[in-house]
């Protein structure tokens, strides 16, 4: 005979295999009932508009850095990767452009190596959006504004060429890996930064404010002379 302890032991031991079992079938069962090829899903986005303008990182600092903001078209059907075993999916948008010759230089010392002839291209994540369900797979957006502006580790973005837009996603199943995909419609056609914003707006602005400040003041002398 047994005592109470063993056989709850055994009990507990019979549990516990049964349940990595049914959780090993169920991530690869999950896993192999997703899109195995992202071109299949409907996935596009288009630049709308990209502007360039210089300010501080934090509101301390004193330090001006220039700052990219993007909108963009958006259409996506990610219905397909929700299964039975699909807790969420994570979109985001990535900004691919080349590097600059600093930014890369830099990270070149920071390896203690040569700087590479031909350098991996600088990723920015500016949209993101987590979709729980599969009613909420199915976007469609419009001159949509990025919720993150982007810079470079330079601080100078603008007139950079051949950048793209990128669309991407992340399965977050309930068991199992998490799986990373993108799609090759889900490329922009690429685009180039513009030059900085012109700031000459703010110019005639303190003009404009330096003759009103004028006049004032000839009207309060005029004002102030004696009668006759």
């Amino acid at each position: 005979m047994h005592s109470t302890l063993v056989r709850a032991q055994n009990v507990f031991g019979f549990f516990t295999t049964v349940a990595f079992i049914v959780g090993a079938l169920v991530a690869v069962t999950g896993y192999f009932s997703l899109p195995s090829d992202g071109n299949s899903l409907d996935v596009s986005v288009d630049l709308k508009n990209v502007q360039v303008a210089r300010g501080r990182p934090h509101y301390y600092s004193s330090k001006r850095e220039e700052y990219a903001q993007i909108r963009f078209d958006l259409d996506a059907d990610l219905s397909p990767l929700f299964t039975w075993n699909t807790k969420q999916v994570f979109l985001y948008i990535m900004a691919s452009y080349p590097p600059s010759v600093s930014s890369a230089s830099r990270d070149s010392k920071k390896k203690g190596s040569s700087p590479s002839p031909n350098p991996g291209p600088s990723n920015a994540i500016i949209y993101d959006k987590i979709i729980t369900s599969r009613d909420e797979a199915h976007l469609e957006l419009r001159n949509q504004r990025s919720k993150y502006q982007i810079t470079d580790i330079s601080g100078r973005i603008a007139n950079r060429h051949n950048a793209t837009l990128e669309v991407a996603w992340n399965v977050q199943p309930w068991v199992g890996a998490l799986t990373w995909g993108t799609s090759s419609e889900g490329r922009s056609k690429a685009f180039a930064f513009p030059a900085l914003k012109s700031t000459g707006a703010g110019g005639g602005g303190a003009a404009t404010a330096t003759k009103k400040k004028n006049v004032a003041g000839e009207q309060t002398m005029g004002s102030a002379a004696p009668a006759a």
